[in-house]
C-alpha cells in the first residue's frame, strides 16, 4: 500500500482556488485569513484534504463557500 494520498476534487477545493484567483491572493494571504498554514491550504486546493468542524465555516464565511460543496466530487 502507497504512502500517497489519493486526492479527490472537490466542488468545495475548485472554489477555493477560484476564490483566491478571483481575489488575486496569494495562499499565505488566504491561508493567514482562514488561520491555517500555506502548505494546509495547497492541499485543500488539491483536494487532498477536506476542511473539518470550525474550518468549515470559516472557509464560508471568508471565501463564500458552502460547507455542503466539500463534499460533492466533481
Amino acid at each position: 500500500m502507497s504512502g500517497k494520498q489519493k486526492s479527490k476534487v472537490t466542488q468545495g477545493a475548485v472554489l477555493l482556488r477560484q476564490y483566491r484567483k478571483k481575489e488575486k491572493i496569494t495562499q499565505e494571504d488566504l491561508a493567514e485569513k482562514l488561520g491555517c498554514g500555506k502548505f494546509m491550504l495547497n492541499r485543500y486546493e488539491k483536494g487532498v484534504h477536506i476542511p473539518q468542524g470550525r474550518r468549515l465555516f470559516l472557509f464560508r464565511d471568508v471565501c463564500n463557500i458552502p460547507v455542503e460543496s466539500w463534499y460533492l466530487e466533481l
